[in-house]
């Protein structure tokens, strides 16, 4: 945005300097945002524009290029900004910002609380409202999207004013530093009531809440959560048409409704006498302005609140309800295949590992299928290309060291000892978790997640004692699996600051993975080349596994173990942290118990009360975990 600080007067008239973030006009329906580069150029079907040519004209200038094509260097105002940002979710639009901004009675000076954070469009308005002194927080679930949105506000010189926190505001609440501080809150939520009493105890006296929602029956329910302390329930219904007005012949074209709006202007030729032709003034509707359907505005007055809520077209409810039962049938469906995926892909990998027990070319090969599968997927254009700096390059190569390391270390020890007490060694992933957040970035446990850590170890100790596939390669690797993986995570949590454009959560693996297969298979190579013998071959097959099976349980194995953990990554994306953790703690119990049937794993009732207590150990730390950010 235009600068807010004392030292540059906010005005339209500011030339534009290196570093500023420009929106560039071509057309009406094609608007980008540049950052001014000294060397930059931007390339276009207008042609070659240098940015050094742009440095120091007014904002609003129209520059052209050596073609004679011309665009147009506009000021990145909220307005345009919402139309050129990436779309992380559905966006507020101008009409239902607008109007958003008016109820909440924002001005220069006001703190503003908001949830969820989406794609921050209505964010960077509430910033422009209230500078230069006032602040907006907004949180957000899903933390990749708060990254992302953090980097934008950076990159619009808004994060001054604006704070983005990682939180589940419907189960948790906002943050009690808030109590009595607020002007104003906004709510876009599923289920907005479940946080409007915390909403409630946020604001000031005579401040507003504003509920945004598709949907009656959300407006339904959080009115009757209001009725207690509530009054004054408001409902409107945000509508924007807009008109294209030209001049034709009646009758060549009509509104989208059927309907014209005309002016018949009598046309004369050149010689003075009036056409025989009558030519009209026409104006078509041209569609809908994008937008949602409503909004919802709660104002606060002394200790009694009286309400301003919006509604949508009855129609609507219908059409959303569908919505939500197709969202939550995909999402059904997305953990079912990722629990067959992860199923099959130990039950594959397992099956090559015993034949062929060189875990570094099989991890490699693994790699290597995910990398085909990810040049594909670029290729067809089934998923943006991603755009990597070298700051980014530096810390991705990182994680890409730990995540080739984990997964090395775990189909070690697959091939060492049955599936099911490889996983559950794996389930003390919490407790180095826990102990490497305290030792190197000092993060303190809560007493919960300390207790939850208890059944854990004990459940695992006692699965060791009484494994028949005990084996001490096996055990270590996969111990010095978990060590590994969650280094990498710790040490990401500190380190990984994105300055430029974020990944998200799939470029982001696909990066890695095709780091970890060029850095494995060299090592690979020189360990376990060798071993690609006629003779050994033969032997593969004296094993009861043809060579022929063998490369297509390889080939599947690959395929399973990309595939798993990009429908992780995806569901990641719909679904809160704690709900993935949870998701994946139940996966853990699908896998083990599937591995021990189809291997027919002999396991005694304490081995099996052992892998029990670890799982549900598992289980007791994601739910600590959220009673901790929830005590925060």
């Amino acid at each position: 945005m235009l600068p807010t600080d004392s030292t540059k007067e906010l005005s339209f008239n500011r030339r534009i300097t290196d570093g500023d973030l420009v929106i560039v006009y071509e057309r009406h329906d094609s608007m980008k945002a540049v950052k001014i580069s000294e060397n930059g150029v931007l390339q276009n079907r207008f042609g070659a524009f240098k940015h050094s040519d742009w440095i120091g004209k007014p904002f609003g200038s129209k520059v052209f290029s050596s073609k004679g094509g011309f665009i147009y260097l506009l000021a990145p105002t909220p307005e345009l900004w919402t139309l050129v940002l990436s779309h992380r979710t559905q966006i507020l639009y101008i009409a239902d910002i607008s109007f958003v901004v008016m109820y909440l009675e924002i001005v220069p000076g006001c703190v503003v609380l908001e949830s969820g954070t989406g794609s921050g469009s209505l964010s960077t308005s509430l910033a422009r409202a209230v500078a230069p002194y006032g602040h907006v927080y907004t949180f957000d679930f899903h933390e990749q999207r708060a990254v992302s949105a953090r980097e934008d506000f950076e990159r619009t010189g808004l994060s001054s004013l604006v704070t983005v926190g990682v939180r589940d505001i419907q189960g948790e609440g906002f943050p009690d530093e808030f109590i009595g501080q607020v002007d104003s809150v906004f709510l876009d939520l599923p289920q907005p009531w479940l946080a409007i009493p915390s909403a409630a105890k946020m604001l000031k006296q005579d401040a507003v809440l504003c509920s945004f929602s598709p949907c009656i029956e959300q407006v339904q329910r959080s009115c009757e959560t209001l009725k207690s302390d509530f009054t004054d329930i408001r409902t409107f219904e945000v509508l924007l048409h807009t008109y294209e007005v030209r001049e034709g012949s009646l009758g060549s074209w009509q509104d989208n409704d059927g309907q014209l709006k005309s002016c018949k202007k009598r046309q004369r030729s050149s010689n003075g006498e009036a056409d025989s032709k009558p030519r009209t003034v026409m104006a078509r509707r041209i569609g809908e302005t994008r937008g949602h359907t409503g909004s919802n505005v709660y104002k606060i007055s002394d200790q009694k609140f009286k309400v301003r809520s919006a509604a949508v077209p009855q129609g609507m409810s219908e059409e959303v309800n569908t919505d939500e039962r197709i969202r939550t049938l995909q999402l059904g469906s997305m953990f079912l295949i990722w629990y067959l995926l992860n199923i099959y892909f130990n039950i594959f990998n397992k099956q090559v590992l015993k034949v062929f027990p060189f875990p570094a070319t099989v991890t490699a090969f693994q790699f290597g299928c995910g990398t085909v599968l990810i040049l594909l997927m670029w290729a067809l254009n089934l998923h943006p290309k991603p755009k990597v700096s070298r700051s980014q390059f530096t810390v991705i190569f990182l994680l890409a060291l730990g995540h080739t390391l984990g997964n090395l270390l775990t189909n070690i020890s697959l091939g060492k000892v049955a599936v099911s007490f490889t996983h559950t060694i794996k389930a003390m992933e919490p407790f180095f978790t826990v102990v490497l957040s305290a030792l190197l970035i000092g993060e303190r446990p809560s007493l919960w997640v300390v207790s939850s850590l208890v059944p854990i170890v004990g459940g695992v100790a006692l699965s060791s004692f009484t494994e028949s596939s005990f084996n001490w390669i096996g055990f270590g690797s996969a111990m010095a699996s978990n060590l590994t993986n969650q280094t990498r995570n710790v040490f990401s949590k500190k380190f990984m600051v994105k300055k430029e454009e974020s990944l998200d959560n799939i470029n982001l693996f696909s990066i890695i993975t095709i780091i970890s297969f060029l850095l494995l298979t060299p090592i690979a190579v020189f360990m376990e080349g060798a071993k690609f013998s006629t003779s050994y071959l033969q032997n593969v097959a004296n094993q009861g596994l043809s060579v022929k099976e063998l490369c297509i349980k390889a080939l599947l194995s690959g395929f399973c173990f990309h595939t798993y953990q990009q429908v992780s990554y995806m569901i990641l994306q719909l679904v809160s942290p704690v709900t993935h953790a949870v998701g994946n703690s139940l996966k853990r119990v699908v896998v083990i118990v599937s591995s021990v049937i189809f291997f027919q794993t002999p396991v005694s009732p304490v081995n099996s009360l052992g892998t029990a207590m670890a799982l549900a150990g598992v289980f007791l730390y994601s739910r600590a975990k959220k009673m901790k950010t929830k005590g925060a």
